[in-house]
């Protein structure tokens, strides 16, 4: 953020602007981490997603299980899920016939692992339990 009442506040919010375009938060400019450093010290942190993210990580994987799924791997680090179709889905027919409801998976055998999709926990809770309520349906060959 920068000071609105400095001479140079227009060209040097464009200029961290640009630099953001550029490097984007891959190596973020020197002042920038500074500028973190003052935050951090000052209101003793950044907010962050973990807990939101750890939250849509647990409700996922629980109706995941619950939709029939035979296990379904989680890491501790990441908001992807790696469930393993019941016997008898094949992971790409299913990604294929998710797409036409709006649900995007990666099949396992991207990963070298067929019977398997893997999922990302990056919507709301309503729209997890939606996707997990038409995942369910289409694996048990229902309507939706």
């Amino acid at each position: 953020m920068v000071n609105p009442s400095s001479h140079y506040s227009k060209s040097l919010a464009n200029w961290i602007s640009n630099n953001n375009d550029k490097l984007g938060n891959i190596s973020p400019p020197s002042m920038i981490q500074h500028v973190l450093v003052d935050v951090i010290n000052t209101h003793g942190g950044l907010p962050n997603l973990v807990d939101l993210y750890q939250q849509r990580v647990e409700l996922m994987h629980e109706l995941l299980i619950l939709a029939g799924m035979q296990s379904c791997t989680k890491s501790d680090g990441t908001f992807y899920l790696f469930p393993r179709l019941p016997d008898g889905i094949d992971d790409r027919e299913l990604a294929q016939e998710l797409a036409k409801y709006g649900l995007l998976v990666i099949p396992g055998t991207a990963f070298g692992a067929p019977g398997y999709i893997r999922l990302a926990a990056l919507p709301t809770c309503d729209e997890i339990k939606a996707a997990c309520e038409i995942i369910k349906r289409v694996m048990a060959g229902e309507e939706v």
